[in-house]
C-alpha cells in the first residue's frame, strides 16, 4: 500500500523492514524539509561572545566553492565541550536549491554589529 506524507521533504530515516508488522503510532520514516536548514558552528570558549538573537553570519562550504549562504543566529547552546573548550552555536539558513546536506563542512563568519 502506498504511504502518503503530510509534508514535503526527503526521507532521512526509514525505521522498518520488509514484511514487518506495523502498528498505529510506530514511526516508519523521518522526513526533513531541506528548504531551510540548521548549521552548527563550534566557537572556541576564549573567543566566544554572547551575540544577540538574529545575528547574521556568512557561511561557506568546502563542497560548494564560490557559493555563500546567510544564516541568522537561532540558538547558543549553554554547554562548553570539556575536551575542545568550544560552544555550539546554531544558525538558520535558507536553502531554496537544497544544496546543503547533513554532514557538510564549512566556515562561519559572524558579522558583529
Amino acid at each position: 500500500r502506498p504511504v502518503e506524507a503530510p509534508l514535503d521533504g526527503q526521507i532521512s530515516l526509514a525505521n522498518f523492514t520488509h514484511g514487518q508488522m506495523v502498528y498505529e503510532g510506530l514511526q516508519l520514516f523521518r522526513i526533513v524539509n531541506l528548504k531551510q536548514v540548521g548549521v552548527a558552528a563550534r566557537v572556541p570558549e576564549a573567543s566566544f561572545q554572547p551575540w544577540p538573537a538574529g545575528t547574521v553570519a556568512r557561511i561557506r562550504f568546502d563542497d560548494l566553492p564560490g557559493k555563500e549562504f546567510t544564516g541568522k543566529l537561532e540558538q547558543i547552546l549553554p554547554v562548553v565541550d570539556q575536551q575542545t573548550r568550544a560552544r555550539d552555536v546554531l544558525f538558520r539558513v535558507e536553502n531554496p536549491e537544497e544544496l546543503l546536506r547533513f554532514g557538510m563542512i564549512g566556515q562561519v563568519e559572524v558579522q558583529v554589529p
